[in-house]
């Protein structure tokens, strides 16, 4: 089969990526201030459970199928018949899940309502066949549907949501929305995979794999999830519980940037360890620990530089204790890049699963722990501790478990530059920052300020990496004058 390249399928992702940074940019803005702090944590409170459901009912096929058709995609016929067996038990797994959950929902009194209308989330995990194409290394078609989604979501938006009444059509619009898109990928679907029939015996192999990749989702459902749903348990506000929603939110969009070449690489990475290319391996790993570290730490210290000028226009003034919550949600960027970075292309590519799983777990039992200490009295302050914490358990423990491949000297080694960097960035920032009104513009011309600010003094410093990129970039553009002269 014909792979796309790794650049290109990196391209398709952070452009669509770029535009789930751009939509919430005019969207969260409109949805916070019509529907208000207490409505979102309505939304907030109610998909957490849902998302448990569909998280149960999916197990950890995700990630477990991406690895398992990478590691074959030379072989058509093999990936088809995988790919058949899986998406069944993800079928079945997550019909079972839709049964409980409707138990559930019907006996939940106070949001019942908004339970319900949820459901086609559940359809839509059923039809999710993402991984597939991530595994044959065609992320052109995950991108282009979830860019027309997404389009099509926010025009709905702004037609159909007006009041604060509105919350059940805006979650309606979300979860209708995502079921829409997964249908839409079945479309390309024979162009890839040979129609195969199942035997029931054939399915019991994929059942033991699949609850291994399942706990690290069990791990991220805890970090990103649970903890909203332990908010409006222990400290029973809904505000509160919008106020942690939408500073989550914020940094899921920029985290997004990094996840979307860390899924890229996952199943190149597969194909050169099964393909045993240890140097090639070696190689790429090495590139992506630069690239990541090259923009986790700006993204850390940036946001520590323009929250305040961010919340007042982003959110609403309303929405002030959202600063402070950006401010201790600062170092995941740095956490999380380093260690979806060894994840994605140490842990999943080598089949070290359960020694992760191991890591997880600890991760998640330590997020519960500190949520149930710190939420009672500080509410969404304790739960960012706790996530922050959390997250920093994983990192410690992915770079224990991978000493083989990844040596801590090595991580500070590449990183030293791009802290130092960055830390000149932030205290640019901090001065200019009160030059600056709280608006759109302002926050940009900061975003682009300090850009440039940390750009430059890696040019000073002479990092390797960064100039080597740039020079290959000035190359190719110099070739293109050229050919075009």
């Amino acid at each position: 089969m014909n792979k796309d390249g790794i650049k290109k399928n990196y391209i398709y992702n952070l452009t669509y990526q770029i535009l789930n940074l751009i939509l919430p940019l005019v969207t969260t803005p409109y949805i916070s201030k019509v529907l208000g702090p207490g409505n979102i944590g309505i939304y907030s409170y109610t998909y957490s459970f849902v998302s448990t459901f569909v998280m149960v009912g999916s197990l950890g096929i995700a990630t477990y199928g991406q690895r398992e058709i990478a590691s074959v995609n030379d072989d058509k016929e093999e990936y088809s018949h995988r790919f058949w067996e899986i998406q069944v038990v993800k079928m079945l797994s997550v019909s079972l899940s839709m049964l409980f959950y409707l138990v559930f929902a019907l006996c939940y009194k106070d949001y019942r309502i908004y339970f319900l209308i949820q459901i086609p989330y559940f359809l839509a995990a059923i039809f999710d066949i993402s991984w597939l194409f991530q595994g044959i290394e065609k992320f052109k078609y995950v991108a282009l549907r979830n860019i027309c989604v997404k389009l099509l979501s926010l025009a709905l938006i702004f037609l159909l949501v007006k009041t604060k009444n509105d919350l059940p059509v805006y979650i309606m619009l979300l979860c209708i929305s995502q079921f829409t898109g997964n249908i839409t990928m079945w479309m390309h679907l024979r162009k890839y995979v040979y129609v195969s029939k199942v035997a029931v015996r054939d399915l019991k192999k994929h059942i033991k794999p699949t609850f291994m990749y399942f706990v690290p989702t069990i791990s991220y459902q805890i970090h990103s999830v649970l903890d909203k749903a332990m908010l409006g348990v222990l400290y029973q506000d809904n505000a509160e519980n919008g106020y942690y929603e939408q500073a989550h939110k914020i940094v899921n969009m920029a985290t997004m940037v990094i996840s979307s070449y860390n899924i890229v690489m996952r199943s190149r990475m597969t194909a050169l360890f099964v393909q045993k290319k240890k140097k090639e391996f070696e190689v790429n790993f090495n590139n992506s620990l630069h690239f990541i570290s090259m923009l986790v730490f700006p993204m850390s210290f940036g946001m520590a530089g323009i929250a305040a000028n961010l919340v007042p226009w982003f959110l609403g003034i309303e929405y002030g204790k959202v600063t402070t919550l950006l401010l201790i949600f600062c170092p995941m960027f740095i956490i999380q890049g380093l260690r979806t970075c060894i994840g994605y292309n140490i842990i999943t590519p080598t089949g070290m699963q359960s020694k992760g799983n191991i890591v997880q777990v600890t991760s998640a039992i330590t997020n519960v722990f500190l949520n149930a200490m710190l939420i009672p009295k500080y509410g969404a302050i304790g739960a960012t501790v706790a996530s922050v914490a959390a997250e920093g358990v994983v990192l410690i423990g992915y770079l224990h478990y991978t000493k083989e491949y990844v040596r801590l000297k090595n991580v500070i080694y590449v990183g030293y530059k791009y802290l130092a960097a960055s830390l000149v960035m932030f205290f640019a920032l901090s001065v200019l920052s009160n030059k600056f009104d709280a608006n759109i513009l302002d926050t940009f011309g900061l975003i682009m300020l300090g850009g440039i600010i940390y750009f430059v003094v890696l040019l000073l410093f002479r990092d390797e990496f960064f100039v080597t990129k740039m020079q290959q970039c000035i190359d190719r553009m110099l070739k293109r004058t050229r050919k075009q002269c």
